[in-house]
């Protein structure tokens, strides 16, 4: 693969809200495994080794700023 696809497979790949699905769907869009979207994806840093995605969304817990939106008012 060219660079031009590989950056856009990143960029396909960051913008998507389920990004375990992306693989398989990135996959069947290049005609190739999701092994080697896996390694295209590491060797763009998009895609650590250990499978933690860089700039992944808050998912789980408590929601951000979420403790801004509880205050107390003074009366």
């Amino acid at each position: 693969m060219n660079k031009m696809e590989e950056l856009e497979i990143c960029r396909l790949y960051r913008e998507a809200k389920y990004q375990k699905m992306q693989e398989r769907i990135l996959a069947d869009m290049y005609l190739c495994t999701v092994a080697d979207i896996k390694e295209i994806l590491e060797r763009n840093g998009v895609y650590n080794q250990d499978g933690k995605v860089k700039g992944a969304r808050n998912v789980k817990g408590r929601p951000r700023g979420s403790h801004f939106t509880k205050r107390k008012v003074a009366v």
